[in-house]
């Protein structure tokens, strides 16, 4: 008699699959296997990883903010504490703290003077406080579910190109809104409580105080592990698992964006918060996403250091003139690099030659036990044709742009 068919492989709770075969007399091993109607019926839906919406917004965000909010707390008792031990007459202060005609002035002089203690004080409360929050939500997997693997370097080449592209576009983009919202403004002249100081307004306030490296920490270090852990590792994940790529990837980068309260900075970080996130799911490492928020708030922390003795007027100057070209053809570098990326995706295959698949999109890993071969494809011909003829685009635009500014100086 010919042997019976395998009975169907089903993932379980690690992504490992049960291949119990059912012998010819109905039992497997020496135990029965008694077969009822509800054996025949679907399995019940499994509840998608990470946290959907509502956790997202009453947990994760509110959490960030108060983690930001007991941050600057701890940053101001630093400051105090500083300044009483840097000679400051503990009485008169708690005095002046106690007078609200004085606390405003003494806060006001206060922070300006210790900006760095108590950005100090915020980003160390954040961090540590989004570590561990992070790493309870994810879990006793958080290796297969938060990788840090090593990218291809096909994929780093990808992404450090994606970078220099990035720049320009968002740059561009930011100063093309900054214009709209100055028109809307006029409008509605009450919104402008909401925009007065930026996020770059308050690492402007810093950079005179501080060195270059302790300005690299405060400003890209930390930000590139805690956003990234919060947005990326956290709430993207349920997100994208719930309501897949495109959908969960824009909302996760739109909550992103919100969080940095100014409209035209949030407006202006959704592409790079798309970027961003496209990186994680393309390389399946928790490194790519890093790295670009890092590089990212590394060359504007850079720019603003060396520029540091000019950052008054610089806040005072007009908004600078967009470049059309450059944002168009930055634009079309960003599309195709994306593209290219996606299509160069880390995949896994199983020994059996099928893909792994955990049941829902995102870019987790799967378990050790699998023997999953980790595998990419390359991109077709037009993407690598539209990726080189746009990076071309890209530097005629700059040069034709940095030949005009030279040309109008002499």
């Amino acid at each position: 008699m010919d042997n019976p068919e395998p009975a169907a492989e089903w993932p379980d709770d690690n992504g490992a699959t049960d291949s119990t075969e059912l012998t010819e007399n109905g039992q497997t091993g020496d135990a029965a296997v008694l077969l009822t109607d509800d054996d025949f019926l679907p399995d019940p839906p499994r509840k998608p990883p990470g946290p959907g919406i509502p956790e997202s917004l009453v947990v994760w965000i509110p959490g960030f903010v108060v983690l930001n909010a007991v941050g600057t707390l701890f940053g101001i008792l630093l400051a105090v504490g500083s300044y009483a031990a840097a000679g400051g007459d503990p009485i008169e202060m708690l005095r002046e703290l106690q007078d609200p005609a004085k606390q405003k002035q003494f806060l006001k002089v206060l922070m300006k003077d210790s900006a760095v203690t108590v950005i100090c004080g915020i980003q160390s409360v954040t961090l540590l406080g989004v570590l561990l929050a992070s790493l309870l939500r994810l879990g006793k997997n958080r290796r297969r579910y938060l990788p840090l693997k090593s990218i291809p370097i096909p994929h780093g080449i990808v992404i450090g190109l994606l970078i220099v592209s990035l720049i320009p576009f968002i740059n561009s983009l930011f100063i093309y809104a900054t214009e709209y919202w100055e028109l809307f403004l006029t409008f509605f002249p009450t919104l402008k409580n909401i925009s007065k100081t930026t996020s770059m307004d308050q690492i402007a306030d810093i950079v005179p105080q501080t060195s270059f490296p302790l300005l690299l920490t405060l400003v890209a270090f930390v930000p590139a592990v805690a956003e990234e852990l919060v947005f990326r590792g956290v709430i993207g994940r349920g997100l994208v698992a719930r309501w897949g790529l495109p959908v969960g990837v824009l909302m996760t980068s739109v909550l992103f964006a919100a969080v940095h309260v100014h409209p035209v900075h949030a407006f202006a970080l959704i592409p790079l918060a798309i970027c961003i996130h496209l990186s994680y799911l393309s390389t399946r490492s928790f490194w790519a996403p890093m790295a670009i928020h890092f590089t990212n708030n590394a060359v504007a922390a850079a720019v603003m250091y060396s520029m540091r003795d000019q950052l008054e007027e610089m806040k005072q100057a007009a908004t600078p003139e967009p470049s059309l070209p450059i944002f168009l053809a930055a634009g079309c570098c960003v599309v195709s690099l994306a593209t290219l990326l996606w299509q160069m995706r880390v995949q896994f295959v199983l020994p059996n030659g099928t893909l792994w698949d955990p049941g829902y999109a995102g870019a987790d890993i799967p378990p050790a036990e699998l023997a999953a071969e980790k595998v990419y494809d390359w991109p077709d011909l037009w993407v690598l044709v539209a990726t080189g003829v746009s990076g071309l685009l890209l530097l005629a635009a700059i040069i034709y742009v940095g030949a005009s500014a030279l040309a109008d100086s002499v």
